[in-house]
């Protein structure tokens, strides 16, 4: 999931900007490889 917020932060700056929104990324990895 930090790869993953990385790369759309350089990509699109101003994205992903608050905590709740890195949580629930990090939440659907986990969603995903299960």
């Amino acid at each position: 999931a930090i790869q993953a917020i990385k790369k759309i932060r350089d990509e699109r700056p101003g994205s992903i900007q608050s905590d709740v929104q890195e949580l629930a990324i990090s939440y659907y990895e986990k969603y995903v490889r299960n």
